[in-house]
């Protein structure tokens, strides 16, 4: 493989799984829309923090493939993008407690004792995105998944002779200019 086939290959897989990801938010988003969940419902917790963590993934850091760059989120978006990773990365995908702070409450991130007449409780507090910030990360990420789709087609039409011609399933190679652009392997229902 050449080094720019080898660069290409690590854009197709970076579009292309970007391209999953940001489809699952857009339908983990408007799942809790069209259930009208509320945030008390048990679900709406693990939910939201999976559209913060899916989200992030594509803009962190892969192993030798890298990220998609920020300058493909709209600059009307940037602000949403930003938080989306900041709260992914000290709320949601870890917990800091040193995290954002919110007025008059203190870090995101507490572990609390409360004091009632009956007993001592301990509990940790949860950061809970709201219901209408949904549509707006529905909208970015659809922008996102349109524009990876993008790339993904134009790298696709470009290396498609490197897809053998026969049944089988073809895995993108990504680590070095040693390896052929892609290899077949076992089947893997997607």
């Amino acid at each position: 493989m050449t080094p720019e086939e080898l660069e290409d290959a690590q854009l197709l897989w970076k579009a292309s799984y970007a391209s999953e990801v940001f489809r699952k938010v857009q339908a983990t988003c408007q799942h809790v829309v069209d259930s009208k969940m509320e945030t008390s419902n048990p679900l709406y917790y693990p939910l939201i923090v999976s559209i913060y963590v899916l989200y992030g993934r594509p803009f962190k850091k892969s192993r030798d493939v890298g990220r998609i760059p920020e300058n493909v989120v709209p600059a009307d978006l940037m602000e949403l993008h930003r938080s989306l990773l900041r709260h992914r990365d000290t709320v949601f995908a870890h917990t800091d407690a040193d995290a954002d702070q919110i007025d008059g409450l203190g870090e995101l991130n507490q572990v609390r004792f409360w004091v009632t007449p009956e007993r001592v409780h301990i509990f940790s507090t949860e950061f809970r995105a709201r219901p209408p910030l949904l549509p707006d990360i529905i909208r970015l990420a659809k922008i996102l998944e349109d524009k990876m789709e993008y790339h993904t087609s134009r790298l696709m039409r470009k290396h498609i002779d490197s897809v053998p011609n026969r049944l089988g399933q073809f895995r993108i190679n990504v680590r070095g200019l040693d390896q052929e652009f892609v290899t077949e392997v076992p089947p893997h229902i997607p």
